[in-house]
């Protein structure tokens, strides 16, 4: 094997090669065991509840063989409580931070007692204290990842030769739109959504902080989101990380929740409007402390970008609906309809204190700046889906694209997409002078869509809300009467592929059809085939369909009229009027 000298460029050469072998995932730590261990585990706080002189009660401290990044607490009772958590690390005891009820959390699901996730860097222990006693507390300790922290490390020391891999494509709206540092950074192929993403609206954006730590170093941010997505996956068991977008105190944009950033996904940061708002958490504590410039800056922008890219203004309020499955977090009656901010603090809509009162205060000069910032580039771009189902890969769909005073956006090409983390195109269309468009969507099944102007230089990119487009099966049918038969052979196709196909047969009278029988027939590799037995000669008319399943909307073939002769007689051509 070769060798490199040990001069400078040797070490150079030697550093790159073996963060190389580290990135790839080729080299292995020696302290990393072949099959590792679960990263969360449930520990009960032991010990009586004790005064410590500061108006708290606390118990003893919980010890970990494993090193912990972040830590939390769930209990039954009480609700009304104020928790606070530190860690203990190398250098000691950390501040004690605050880790009771922020209010996150998914709607249509119910409210547990489980506290804010709460940085820990690596501490070999963790301590709990309250404002009263509580009731089967646990906490919940998420372990680190040593291989994939030194990645983290390896990264940001190549930062230099090769940047963080940013969010592609670009959708300029706004003031354009900002480095966003991609979710399979810091997520890798492992840390998938546990069940299906969800897609809502834009009407606002909620400002979160996370409750951990200022300290934290720029390696350690992708460590520290994905031990936040573990502790909102598997302690309060929601689908992913709550959060849609996250902002570092470096000023870094991070991507969050998976589906699509582009789009409007339903994250669970803001209970009982997660379907009508996008989340966006700046990692810290900001109760006592003042935000970073660089975050805040970094904070304006983004929201600028992305209420703009979704038709909405950055200031004003906008009248939302309080989702009744997720009133338990809200002042609000569920159902009711409140006037919230376009850019609001998570306080503005839910109980809590998130986030927290440095940064709630400096959200009106935030708005400020997002307004100017944003300035003129909005585009709005509509889109309708027909209310019946359309034919199999040919549904029509249409909209209109202006600009936000209103004035058409003319020649502008429009794709309509399938909603989903790839976005996969359905069709495209050309606006007419008015800004209308019109096309025909290659969809085999039923799908959420939505519209999307990619930007053309002039005029700002823009996002559609969705539209869910009802397809239904295409089915054909053929019938021959067999001579001097009462037997009519039946056969067809269906796409996309049904396991059966159901033909009813109608007595064709002069007042109209009566349904006589329903005969199912079943269905291979698309086709179907058979006979009926009418009851007696006369004319008919034949309909074959398809029930409504998970993919495609009931179907129907074009009916097909026949007339079955006197037994011996030549089959005619069916009655006319």
């Amino acid at each position: 094997m070769a060798t490199v000298p040990f001069t400078r460029r040797g070490v150079v050469v030697g550093a790159l090669a073996g963060l190389g072998w580290l990135l790839t995932g080729r080299g292995r730590l020696p302290a990393a065991a072949a099959t590792p261990a679960p990263r969360v585990s449930s520990r009960p706080l032991t010990g009586r509840w004790r005064p410590d002189g500061e108006g708290w009660l606390r118990r003893e401290p919980v010890y970990s063989a494993r090193p912990v990044d972040v830590a939390g607490v769930q209990w039954e009772a009480p609700a009304d409580v104020r928790i606070e958590l530190r860690a203990l690390g190398p250098r000691g005891w950390s501040p004690w931070v605050a880790a009771g009820l922020a209010g996150h959390g998914p709607d249509a699901a119910p409210a547990t007692r489980a506290g804010e996730p709460v940085w820990c860097a690596g501490a070999r222990a963790v301590q709990v204290r309250a404002s009263r006693a509580l009731r089967g507390a646990r906490a919940q300790l998420v372990a680190g990842d040593p291989v994939a922290s030194a990645r983290d490390w390896a990264r940001e020391r190549l930062a230099g030769v090769a940047a963080l891999a940013l969010l592609t494509p670009r959708l300029d709206a706004g003031p354009g739109q900002p480095a966003i540092i991609a979710r399979r950074v810091w997520a890798g192929a492992a840390e998938r959504p546990h069940g299906p993403i969800g897609y809502g609206r834009i009407a606002l954006a909620f400002v979160h902080h996370t409750e951990n730590a200022n300290g934290y170093g720029r390696h350690e941010v992708p460590a520290l989101l994905r031990a936040i997505a573990h502790y909102h996956r598997d302690v309060l068991g929601w689908k992913d990380i709550g959060y849609n977008f996250l902002v570092d105190r470096y000023g870094r944009v991070w991507e969050g929740r998976a589906g699509g950033a582009h789009d409007a996904v339903v994250g669970a940061q803001a209970g009982a409007y997660n379907t009508a708002s996008t989340g966006v958490a700046v990692l810290g504590s900001f109760q006592s402390e003042l935000p970073p410039t660089g975050a805040l800056r970094a904070l304006a922008h983004l929201l600028a970008w992305k209420l703009a890219l979704h038709g909405q203004p950055t200031g004003g309020r906008v009248r939302v609906r309080v989702d009744p499955d997720g009133a338990q977090y809200t002042p609000f009656r569920g159902g009711a309809h409140v006037f919230l901010p376009r850019i609001a603090g998570h306080r503005d809509g839910d109980s809590t204190d998130c986030p927290g009162d440095r940064l709630y205060h400096r959200l009106p000069a935030l708005r400020r700046s997002a307004r100017r910032l944003t300035g003129s580039r909005v585009s709005l771009l509509a889109l309708a889906a027909p209310a019946s189902p359309g034919p199999y890969l040919q549904a029509p769909c249409g909209g209109r694209l202006i600009q936000r005073d209103g004035s058409p956006i003319s020649g502008a090409t429009v794709l309509v997409q399938v909603r989903g983390p790839r976005s996969v195109a359905a069709g495209h269309a050309s606006t007419a002078p008015d800004g209308s468009w019109t096309t025909q969507l290659s969809l085999p099944h039923s799908a959420e869509v939505r519209a999307l102007f990619a930007g053309d230089g002039v005029h700002a990119a823009a996002v559609s809300e969705g539209a869910v487009v009802a397809v239904s099966a295409a089915i054909t049918l053929s019938a021959s009467p067999q001579p001097a038969s009462l037997v009519v052979a039946v056969a067809g196709a269906v796409e996309p592929a049904k396991p059966a196909v159901v033909l009813d047969v109608y007595a064709s009278e002069p007042g109209g059809s009566r349904l006589l029988a329903s005969d199912r027939f079943a269905a291979a590799g698309g086709r179907y085939s058979g006979s009926i037995t009418v009851p007696a000669p006369g004319s008919y008319r034949l309909i074959a369909r398809t029930r409504a399943d998970d993919l495609n909307a009931a179907g129907s073939s074009t009916p097909v009229d026949i007339t079955v002769a006197q037994s011996g007689s030549p089959a005619g051509p069916p009655p006319s009027g």
